[in-house]
């Protein structure tokens, strides 16, 4: 069963009423209009906060205006909101009956979301920093061209198919053949969907690449600043602090 997680467990912006705001505005309720307004004030923050949890399922990607599934990992296209909402996710505690699904669905076209289907969506260039709840995989980069990939098999398939010109020959190659020159480079990749005419992989730099290439920076700035004995004396430093 999928776990589902708040806004506030995933380290985002939660826009559901505090629970001392909503105490609040029920005692202002109950001492203006009584009881009966104050079971209806009750109903009403019960179905905002249900409302809003039902909608933590999703997170936007501003740049590509897409919707992504954060338990299933990928985008949604706009016309598969309500099917996404009542069959992956009919065991979500707060979407129980096709009326909830329509009205997450009616609060998630609200930000017009482009279809990937439409010619004027673009998938996300190569080398841009990782995605945010999409799946990174290791993957491969063709040489010669744009493709990209998640398993050298289906790369090697590509090549065959598309670059034949650099296809080594069958046989044993000669001594004095000339080495085979690589024809893909690993990378990781993502995807925001997972079928369609969209859903190829593209390269992104994941955290740990992004972090070493900080690192790598720190370390030429420390070098060009700091004389020869203090920048290895730096390095020995940081050395014994790592462990």
């Amino acid at each position: 069963m999928t776990k589902y997680l708040p806004l506030r467990a995933r380290g985002e912006n939660a826009s559901q009423p505090s629970s001392i705001l909503a105490i609040s505005f029920m005692f202002g309720i109950l001492a203006q209009h009584g009881r009966i307004a104050l079971t209806v004030a009750i109903l009403l923050v019960l179905f905002s906060c249900a409302f809003q949890t039902a909608m933590d399922l999703f997170s936007y990607l501003e740049d590509y205006q897409t919707w992504v599934c954060v338990p299933c990992g990928t985008g949604v296209k706009p016309k598969h909101y309500l099917a996404h909402l009542t069959r992956p996710h009919d065991d979500h505690p707060h979407l129980g009956s096709s009326k909830k699904a329509l009205m997450v669905e009616k609060e998630l076209l609200q930000k017009a979301p482009i279809d990937p289907d439409s010619p004027c969506f673009q998938v996300p260039r190569a080398g841009i920093s990782a995605l945010p709840h999409l799946p990174l995989r290791n993957g491969v980069s063709c040489l010669q061209c744009s493709y990209v990939c998640a398993s050298e098999k289906v790369m090697r398939n590509h090549c065959g198919e598309k670059h034949i010109e650099g296809k080594r020959r069958p046989g044993r190659p000669s001594k004095t053949a000339d080495p085979v020159a690589p024809r893909w480079k690993p990378v990781s990749c993502q995807r925001l969907f997972v079928s369609g005419s969209k859903s190829q992989y593209f390269e992104v730099i994941s955290p740990a690449e992004l972090k070493e290439a900080e690192e790598t920076m720190r370390r030429r700035s420390m070098a060009k600043t700091l004389s020869d004995a203090d920048y290895i004396r730096t390095q020995i430093d940081e050395a014994l602090e790592e462990g």
